[in-house]
């Protein structure tokens, strides 16, 4: 049997240095989670500007009390590695995504010919521009691990189901996908290159008096409205499993909670 659950969803158009907890109106009980899918690496850090955009972010999404922060990047380092690095890291990370589209699309495919122009965009600016010119500045999940455990925040284990429903949307089709989740985090890649890492945070300040203890949340927390605040969202497959495995916890249908609540080490 299926469980459906009503979500109520609320966009809101405003800078990040707007981002405040009224803007949301959550009202008490109701569970916050914001999802950070492929968007810090395109915010400027201290490397770019004193003001670190980055950093002041990570303390705004703090500041809303989230029950739940996810982060999806890329597992490559075009942010302070020298240009020698940049290049040699580009040419194999993007090379390995060219590769897969080679395996897995035709040739003809206008799809893959818009996706071939993106990477080519992204490499070229992974490695030719400098200072603000370059868009996106990608970290390995090492420094992204410790970006956020200075911004206050400690890592949650994805449940193990999420790999296994990952790996069954994949299929065994194209073996040189690898969804390999490891440490509390899940590793994506192609032909054992790692290509993009998903990971789960939550606050270790403490939490307000109005909201259910941090264990208890995924299954106590009113399930009628739940914001989600997304600055870029595009790994929707693997996402949406997550949401779906955090609503079949809090309906106490599923024996995975204390998978995704206890901490890991590691990754």
């Amino acid at each position: 049997t299926r469980l459906l659950r009503r979500l109520h969803l609320d966009l809101i158009s405003c800078r990040a240095a707007e981002i405040d907890s009224s803007k949301l109106g959550c009202e008490p009980g109701e569970a916050l989670a914001v999802n950070l899918a492929f968007a810090l690496s395109r915010v400027p850090d201290e490397s770019v500007s004193p003001a670190n955009p980055r950093d002041e972010l990570l303390r705004r999404v703090r500041g809303l009390g989230p029950r739940v922060v996810t982060l999806v990047e890329q597992e490559l380092n075009s942010n302070t590695a020298p240009l020698a690095t940049r290049f040699t890291d580009a040419c194999a990370h993007y090379g390995a995504i060219l590769d897969s589209l080679d395996a897995t699309a035709g040739r003809d495919s206008a799809d893959r010919a818009r996706a071939e122009e993106a990477v080519a965009n992204k490499a070229a600016n992974a490695v030719g521009r400098e200072g603000a010119d370059r868009l996106e500045r990608c970290e390995v999940f090492g420094k992204w691990r410790a970006r956020f455990g200075m911004a206050g925040f400690r890592p949650v284990a994805l449940a193990a189901g999420i790999a296994d429903q990952v790996k069954a949307r994949v299929g065994n089709s194209q073996p040189g996908f690898a969804v390999k989740p490891e440490n509390g985090v899940l590793r994506l890649g192609w032909m054992e290159r790692v290509i993009t890492v998903a990971s789960a945070w939550r606050w270790s300040g403490e939490v307000a008096p109005s909201l259910p203890p941090p264990d208890n949340w995924l299954i106590n927390s009113r399930p009628s409205l739940i914001f989600i605040l997304s600055f870029f969202f595009d790994w929707q497959g693997v996402m949406s499993l997550f949401f779906a495995q955090w609503t079949r916890l809090r309906s106490g249908r599923s024996g995975c909670g204390e998978a995704v609540s206890a901490p890991f080490k590691g990754g």
